[in-house]
């Protein structure tokens, strides 16, 4: 995904002569197989919802983040939940591994009582097979202290079925306008 400076959203798709191919990442043809029913109901419903694991394309991907960002930004956790599949593997930054919706559910809740007037932006970077690797970028006001806040962050997302399987995320956080953060240095 581009976003230009007046926020406004565009995409560039390349030609697949214009793809590198190798044996770590590879793209599918650039053919969306998204549902073509019309406006949906549901923020970002578009998402394709019978992808095969092997099928995945730059556009089913796009579609998936673009889902994820919107009910992310709004907060609403109830449609958040339905993107996941049942047995969801989560290894979020250095909270400990979780398994299934229950813990997942538990985990957002007390992430969207802290992260007030969530900003997020999400920008693919590589798709192979199933997965979907991108890199992201969010702004909140801290919902202890409302101290403004910024993160940036990797994240993995193995697809099955059209639900998220598997949500593996690299996340540093620190106060906007504040020095860096990470005690590496």
């Amino acid at each position: 995904m581009i976003w230009s400076g007046n926020g406004v959203h565009s995409r560039d798709y390349p030609s697949p002569s214009d793809l590198l191919l190798t044996e770590s990442v590879i793209l599918a043809p650039l053919t969306s197989r998204l549902h073509a029913a019309g406006p949906a109901a549901t923020p970002g419903a578009d998402m394709p919802t019978e992808l095969q694991a092997s099928e995945l394309t730059f556009r089913d991907a796009e579609a998936v983040l673009d889902r994820a960002q919107t009910l992310m930004s709004t907060g609403d956790i109830s449609e958040v939940m339905k993107t996941f599949a049942e047995d969801v593997v989560v290894r979020f930054a250095d909270f400990p591994e979780t398994h299934g919706r229950p813990p997942l559910e538990k985990f957002l809740r007390a992430r969207f009582a802290r992260q007030k007037n969530y900003r997020l932006q999400k920008q693919l970077r590589a798709v192979s097979g199933s997965v979907i690797a991108c890199y992201w970028e969010g702004e909140w006001d801290d919902g202890q202290d409302g101290r403004q806040m910024q993160g940036r962050g990797i994240e993995l997302l193995t697809m099955r079925g059209g639900e998220i399987a598997r949500w593996e995320a690299a996340f540093n956080v620190w106060e906007k306008g504040g020095p860096p953060s990470l005690p590496i240095v």
